[in-house]
């Protein structure tokens, strides 16, 4: 029935809609550096990534994008606003009530603030939601608003988020979930929850070929538990014997297939030559960092999710827009971030941004079309709830980071230390010289401390 209904609507494609570019964010959620076999640059990788390969190849692939933040709630939060996620009390993943409380966060994402959704909608878009929302908790935050407070027409989300919601089969934040109001519950295996969320992304395309879309698909692989279809992990017997591992990869390879059937319904739908497909993740990999397992998901890079070193915020970046975005590039010199999400979509489809858009990032559009964009902010990091091992580990990071071209700082709030990075030489972040280089690291932790203060504590 779905393919039927792909097929008719096909043929319908108004003109009006090509006029405008449809905006598709696929967002992965704790994927790493180099997850994808197109992003890994050593050694052979368990699972070939053939769809999102091939997606890299008919686009450009970014090798120094970043996350604002090295956790899901703010990084999103930046996402959607285009801001830093610490100007709405969003510094950490958020969680139930009492936790926010004590660490002085909001419940849930301020529904006031800028709005990619909502800047899109006001160009006459049709917006929707599906899969992970995480800009409220779901545990027992029940008077969070909905997705449509944002922006989006439709949205369907999964356990951390409200309104129609899908959930896990004997999973304890689902069953806590369920205790709240607001929309239609659907029960289901962890696995089966990417495709129903592909599912509902191409009925609302199918259901819209007559108007401009901007949709988030956002899937809640590869985020742990991993709980792959039985049986599916089976040819990764012979690779490990720890099955926590065999279980990644079978939930990589089947993330892969649906990002792939996703991918193949805009073909069919006749709409992939004028949409713009972003692919991205929310933070890095989690993990000590230490086993080999943990080292190669970041791609070797210190630290981890949690953990502003660039293996909690270095993450693939890959954009595809036929005959405008370069096919087969690979940009290892642009440095994005995620608050450049929205200014940069909004510039490359000729939207204008919200009113009370907070330009914290920057449009880096000409960037990703193809030119030399050298940027011109510095990318800052905040994160209060480091959640690696007590401070000493090396992938145990201070809270307060900044990167001003090559140069990348890390401090407290008090500058009792200091690190200085040159990533452009050291992305492994292994030779701190701050004493060589005391002036720039100085300045730069005087520089990000200044910005910490203006923030609400």
């Amino acid at each position: 029935m779905m393919c039927a209904l792909i097929c008719v609507c096909a043929c319908i494609v108004n003109a009006a809609q090509t006029n405008k570019p449809n905006v598709i964010f696929i967002l992965i959620d704790d994927m790493g550096y180099a997850d994808t076999s197109c992003y890994r640059t050593s050694g052979t990788p368990v699972v070939t990534t053939t769809n999102i390969d091939r997606f890299a190849t008919q686009g450009t692939r970014f090798t120094q994008y970043h996350s604002t933040s090295p956790i899901c709630s703010p990084s999103r939060t930046a996402l959607l606003s285009g801001s830093q996620p610490g100007r709405w009390r969003v510094t950490s993943y958020l969680d139930n009530k009492s936790i926010n409380r004590n660490r002085n966060m909001a419940d849930f994402a301020d529904p006031q603030m800028p709005s990619v959704a909502r800047a899109f909608k006001a160009a006459g878009y049709k917006t929707g939601h599906f899969g992970k929302w995480h800009l409220d908790a779901g545990r027992n935050v029940d008077d969070s608003p909905l997705p449509q407070a944002y922006g989006f027409d439709e949205s369907l989300v999964s356990f951390e988020g409200l309104g129609n919601r899908e959930l896990i089969e004997g999973d304890g934040l689902s069953n806590a979930n369920a205790q709240l109001k607001q929309g239609n519950l659907v029960w289901m295996p962890k696995y089966e929850c990417g495709s129903n969320h592909v599912n509902a992304a191409i009925a609302f395309l199918a259901a819209h070929t007559n108007d401009p879309c901007y949709i988030n698909l956002w899937f809640n692989d590869v985020h742990t538990a991993w709980q792959p279809q039985a049986g599916t992990w089976d040819k990764y017997t012979n690779i490990t014997s720890n099955t926590d591992e065999q279980h990644f990869y079978a939930v990589l390879q089947n993330l892969d297939v649906q990002v792939g059937r996703f991918l193949t319904a805009l073909d069919t739908l006749g709409i992939a030559s004028n949409s713009i497909v972003v692919y991205a993740s929310d933070n890095g990999a989690p993990g000590d960092g230490t086993t080999a397992f943990a080292l190669a998901r970041n791609g070797g890079l210190r630290g981890r999710k949690g953990s502003v070193y660039e293996g909690g915020t270095r993450l693939p970046f890959i954009v595809r827009w036929p005959g405008k975005v370069p096919a087969g590039r690979v940009d290892s010199s642009s440095i994005l971030t995620g608050v450049d999400f929205l200014p940069t979509v909004c510039a490359l489809a000729n939207v204008s941004v919200p009113a009370s858009y907070i330009p914290d990032g920057e449009n880096m559009s000409a960037a990703i079309l193809g030119a030399n964009q050298s940027r011109t902010k510095s990318a800052i990091w905040w994160f209060i709830n480091d959640t690696g091992p007590a401070v000493g580990n090396y992938h145990h990071a201070p809270p307060l980071a900044m990167r001003s071209g090559k140069w990348k700082v890390l401090t407290d709030y008090t500058k009792s230390t200091i690190e200085l990075y040159d990533i452009d030489a050291d992305a492994f972040e292994t030779t701190n010289v701050a004493s060589s280089q005391s002036a720039i690291a100085n300045s730069m932790a005087d520089q990000v401390i200044a910005w910490w203060q203006t923030m609400p504590k």
